[in-house]
């Protein structure tokens, strides 16, 4: 696994991108996923299952619930986010960021 690959190396500059859209395809239970994981994770990325698109359009996941779970568990990093955009307008894009609070 990736958190075993880390143990072995031991370096402090080897982490995880914790990728949100491919973890849901791959195992789901993200609650646990990032308790589990978040120790371990340098980036997070962020795109709604099953289509790819901006976190909040309709999908399988809770992203609100998702940045409070990221911030309960005291993560700080940067959020890429790479998805398929429901507009041209690139601000229009990224209206969720205001929605879900995250600052910058």
């Amino acid at each position: 696994t990736a958190v075993g690959l880390i143990f072995k190396i031991d370096s402090p500059n080897l982490r995880l991108l914790l990728d949100i859209f491919h973890l849901q395809f791959i195992s789901g239970n993200i609650t646990r996923n990032i308790e589990r994981l978040m120790p371990y994770t340098a980036h997070v990325q962020v795109s709604q299952p099953p289509n790819r698109s901006e976190p909040l359009s309709p999908g399988e996941l809770d992203f609100s619930y998702i940045f409070q779970k990221l911030k309960a568990e005291g993560y700080k990093g940067f959020i890429g986010a790479e998805y398929v955009p429901s507009t041209k307008k690139t601000e229009e894009s990224l209206e969720w960021i205001k929605i879900c609070g995250l600052t910058f």
